[in-house]
């Protein structure tokens, strides 16, 4: 395996890791949004409840 391989590898594997944490990131809210009924609150603004 050449370099220009492996860079297309990397290239890949980073691309397909930024997809599945994006879709992970969306399953999450939704799963949370289904088992509350209520939006996820942002985990940076310190609002009480």
């Amino acid at each position: 395996m050449g370099p220009s391989q492996k860079l297309v590898w990397n290239l890949y594997a980073g691309v397909v890791g930024a997809l599945t944490m994006i879709v992970a990131q969306k399953a999450v809210k939704g799963a949370w949004k289904f088992a509350t009924g209520e939006e996820p609150r942002n985990p940076t603004t310190r609002t009480p409840r």
